[in-house]
């Protein structure tokens, strides 16, 4: 249910928070530790403890774009929605491989927004579950044509 989902998802927040707080206290770091963890990774780097909703769009779409042209995502989206298709308006039609592509899809996403880098490296293991979702569909449909 949306109640079971949400109190979930809540909970997911809360754990993640409460385990980077715990390990980034004995530094003296802040819970949003990536500034401070690069002050002392490389004391040359220049850090801007605060930045606009404004400019984070900015380079979240830069990113993007970058993304988009010299890396592989827009290729495996598509093998992404063809392993998922055909998509159902119904949330509770959707078949297990469907509902893992979205989720999938999702992950990307939610990591995209909190990590703005859409490097192939990164993102290696989920092409790798989308081929063998999409390899799994087709000889699933080739199997039951015989």
């Amino acid at each position: 249910s949306f109640q079971q989902y949400l109190l979930m998802l809540i909970l997911f927040v809360a754990c993640y928070f409460s385990i980077t707080f715990i390990t980034v206290r004995p530094f003296g770091w802040s819970i949003l530790y990536y500034p401070a963890f690069m002050h002392y990774f490389n004391l040359g780097y220049a850090f801007h403890a605060a930045f606009s909703l404004q400019a984070y769009i900015a380079f979240l779409y830069s990113h993007a774009i970058t993304a988009i042209v010299f890396h592989h995502i827009m290729l495996f989206a598509l093998i992404a929605l063809l392993a998922a298709s055909p998509i159902s308006i119904r949330f509770r039609n959707l078949k297990l491989d469907q509902l893992f592509s979205l989720l999938l899809i999702i992950i990307i996403l939610a990591r995209f927004i909190l990590y703005p880098n859409l490097e192939d490296r990164f993102y290696t293991s989920f092409y790798l579950c989308i081929l063998v979702l999409l390899v799994r569909k087709y000889m699933i449909l080739n199997h039951s044509r015989k």
